[in-house]
Protein backbone atom coordinates (compact mmCIF):
# COMPACT_ATOMS: atom_id res chain seq x y z
CA UNK A 1 0.00 0.00 0.00
CA UNK A 2 1.40 3.13 -1.28
CA UNK A 3 1.67 6.33 1.22
CA UNK A 4 -1.63 7.83 -0.10
CA UNK A 5 -3.65 5.45 0.38
CA UNK A 6 -2.40 4.31 3.61
CA UNK A 7 -3.51 7.95 4.18
CA UNK A 8 -6.70 7.80 2.44
CA UNK A 9 -7.65 4.30 4.62
CA UNK A 10 -6.71 5.97 7.96
CA UNK A 11 -9.00 9.06 6.65
CA UNK A 12 -11.60 6.26 5.56
CA UNK A 13 -11.26 4.39 8.95
CA UNK A 14 -11.70 6.87 11.32
CA UNK A 15 -14.71 8.20 8.95
CA UNK A 16 -16.51 5.08 9.18
CA UNK A 17 -15.79 4.67 12.87
CA UNK A 18 -17.65 8.23 13.80
CA UNK A 19 -20.14 7.34 11.71
CA UNK A 20 -21.00 4.60 13.58
CA UNK A 21 -20.43 5.90 16.93
CA UNK A 22 -23.14 9.13 15.57
CA UNK A 23 -25.48 6.01 14.87
CA UNK A 24 -26.10 3.78 17.41
CA UNK A 25 -29.12 2.94 15.35
CA UNK A 26 -27.80 1.10 12.96
CA UNK A 27 -29.20 -2.77 13.29
CA UNK A 28 -26.54 -5.31 12.95
CA UNK A 29 -26.14 -8.89 14.08
CA UNK A 30 -24.37 -10.14 16.48
CA UNK A 31 -21.13 -12.09 14.29
CA UNK A 32 -21.48 -8.40 12.30
CA UNK A 33 -20.50 -6.23 15.80
CA UNK A 34 -18.16 -8.85 16.89
CA UNK A 35 -16.16 -8.77 13.35
CA UNK A 36 -16.48 -5.18 13.50
CA UNK A 37 -15.25 -4.90 17.33
CA UNK A 38 -12.01 -7.06 16.19
CA UNK A 39 -11.14 -5.34 13.03
CA UNK A 40 -10.94 -2.30 15.49
CA UNK A 41 -9.05 -3.94 17.63
CA UNK A 42 -6.76 -5.24 15.43
CA UNK A 43 -6.03 -1.78 13.52
CA UNK A 44 -5.74 0.44 16.66
CA UNK A 45 -3.99 -2.67 18.90
CA UNK A 46 -2.44 -5.35 16.97
CA UNK A 47 -2.49 -8.52 17.93
CA UNK A 48 -4.65 -9.85 20.88
CA UNK A 49 -2.34 -10.42 23.71
CA UNK A 50 -4.27 -10.39 26.57
CA UNK A 51 -5.23 -13.57 28.63
CA UNK A 52 -7.86 -15.58 27.59
CA UNK A 53 -11.32 -14.56 29.37
CA UNK A 54 -13.18 -17.44 31.39
CA UNK A 55 -15.69 -19.64 30.24
CA UNK A 56 -18.68 -17.88 31.65
CA UNK A 57 -17.70 -14.81 30.59
CA UNK A 58 -19.68 -15.60 27.56
CA UNK A 59 -19.16 -11.85 25.69
CA UNK A 60 -15.90 -11.18 26.85
CA UNK A 61 -15.20 -14.71 25.60
CA UNK A 62 -16.71 -14.13 22.19
CA UNK A 63 -14.84 -11.02 21.77
CA UNK A 64 -11.60 -12.27 22.43
CA UNK A 65 -12.23 -15.01 19.88
CA UNK A 66 -12.73 -13.43 17.19
CA UNK A 67 -9.88 -10.72 17.80
CA UNK A 68 -8.20 -13.56 17.79
CA UNK A 69 -8.74 -14.90 15.13
CA UNK A 70 -7.33 -12.30 13.33
CA UNK A 71 -4.02 -12.77 14.68
CA UNK A 72 -1.34 -11.54 12.31
CA UNK A 73 -3.53 -9.63 9.96
CA UNK A 74 -1.86 -6.23 9.47
CA UNK A 75 -3.03 -2.66 10.65
CA UNK A 76 -3.91 -1.34 7.11
CA UNK A 77 -5.47 -4.67 6.29
CA UNK A 78 -7.71 -4.65 9.46
CA UNK A 79 -8.46 -0.85 8.78
CA UNK A 80 -9.50 -1.57 4.78
CA UNK A 81 -11.66 -4.70 5.84
CA UNK A 82 -13.33 -2.63 8.74
CA UNK A 83 -14.43 -0.60 5.97
CA UNK A 84 -14.81 -2.55 3.51
CA UNK A 85 -17.28 -4.43 5.97
CA UNK A 86 -19.23 -1.25 6.89
CA UNK A 87 -19.75 -0.21 3.20
CA UNK A 88 -21.28 -3.74 3.00
CA UNK A 89 -23.79 -3.39 5.54
CA UNK A 90 -25.19 -0.35 3.28
CA UNK A 91 -26.26 1.67 6.27
CA UNK A 92 -25.40 5.01 5.06
CA UNK A 93 -22.09 5.56 5.05
CA UNK A 94 -19.84 6.53 1.88
CA UNK A 95 -15.85 6.93 1.70
CA UNK A 96 -17.02 9.83 -0.58
CA UNK A 97 -18.42 11.59 2.27
CA UNK A 98 -22.17 11.54 0.71
CA UNK A 99 -23.44 9.98 3.89
CA UNK A 100 -27.16 8.76 2.98
CA UNK A 101 -28.97 9.56 6.42
CA UNK A 102 -31.76 7.89 5.76
CA UNK A 103 -30.05 4.45 5.48
CA UNK A 104 -28.57 5.05 8.97
CA UNK A 105 -31.86 4.55 10.58
CA UNK A 106 -31.20 0.66 10.25
CA UNK A 107 -33.15 -2.14 7.90
CA UNK A 108 -36.71 -0.87 7.11
CA UNK A 109 -36.82 -1.43 3.24
CA UNK A 110 -36.79 -3.95 0.84
CA UNK A 111 -33.80 -6.16 0.98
Amino acid sequence: MDEDAGADMDLHFVSVYTYLNEHPGIASSNDTLLKLYAYYKQAIQGDCTIPKPGLFEYVARAKWDTWKGLEGLGRGEAMRDYVEMVIGMRCGWDPEGNHREEEAEGPGGEE
